[in-house]
């Protein structure tokens, strides 16, 4: 629209013109509502990866509870294959066996207390 000595001249016809003699502003609340709504938006996504991390921090802290006992297990099995490759190596056959069988005791040895003779 062009301005003509203080009225719009773009009117038709031209006696419609309206004339204007200041400045006014508005703020559409709507545009402000929608900053806002966005800044929501925003803090819940944060909100819920918060929690989502929370979940799998619980998540694996109960799976390492769980599995510390076969943790433990396997830790132990795993040092018994070793004693017994260890006595295979050196070709200690009484040593050897007794990784086989706990009872199992070299002759000319006393039993061991509470093992039949």
């Amino acid at each position: 629209m062009a301005q003509d000595r203080g009225h719009i001249t773009s009117r038709l016809p031209e006696s419609a013109s309206l004339s204007h003699t200041g400045a006014a502003m508005s703020v559409n609340p709507t545009i402000r509502d929608g900053l806002l709504t966005h800044n929501d938006v925003r803090r819940a996504e944060h909100e819920k990866l918060a929690r989502d991390l929370d979940l799998e921090d619980v998540s694996q802290q109960t799976a390492l509870e769980v599995m510390r006992p076969a943790a433990s297990a396997i830790g132990e099995a795993t040092r018994r294959v070793h004693e017994g490759v260890a006595a295979w190596s050196a070709k200690d056959v009484d040593r050897y066996l007794a990784f086989y069988d706990h009872a199992y005791a070299p002759p000319g040895s006393t039993p061991a207390a509470g093992q039949a003779a």
